[in-house]
């Protein structure tokens, strides 16, 4: 089967998004702390959202790609996260960041699996360490960008 680059290109990009959202969290503390002026416990919650929604969600994401085409999930789950991305940059606050990191992991969650069933068959098992290379890219660039 021949390969298809744009999908390989669209399954990179979502490694990519999956890894820079995963690692951007951490360093963004002393952030969230100096403009919410909030207590540790309180930015603990955040992480703390971000693994509640991955136990949460895992066993529903799953049910839903069965019962449903991998591509509707997948737009579904980007249109989750991209919704609670926008409601945080609309209303920014502690609350609302919480909320809003709850929806984009409920996102990333249901297109994981989506992506890793599709990842075999536009590309072949020689791209896997592409693959991990974008992933680890785009951990060392939210870090970075974070700290300037």
């Amino acid at each position: 089967m021949p390969r298809n680059y744009f999908m390989v290109g669209l399954i990179l990009l979502t490694f990519f998004v999956i890894s820079f959202l995963t690692n951007i969290i951490g360093p963004l503390v002393p952030e969230i702390i100096e403009d919410f002026d909030l207590s540790l416990t309180l930015v603990a919650l955040l992480p703390f959202a971000f693994f509640i929604a991955y136990g949460v969600m895992s066993i529903p994401a799953g049910i839903l790609i069965e019962r449903y085409a991998e591509k509707k999930v997948m737009i579904l789950a980007f249109g989750i996260a991209f919704f609670g991305a926008l409601l945080f940059s609309i209303i920014p606050s502690y609350l609302v960041a919480v909320l809003s990191l709850f929806c984009e992991v409920v996102g990333m969650i249901a297109v994981f699996p989506t992506h890793s069933s599709t990842r075999s068959k536009p590309a072949n098992k020689s791209s896997t360490p592409l693959f991990s290379r974008i992933s680890s890219a785009s951990s060392m660039m939210s870090k970075s960008l974070s700290s300037s």
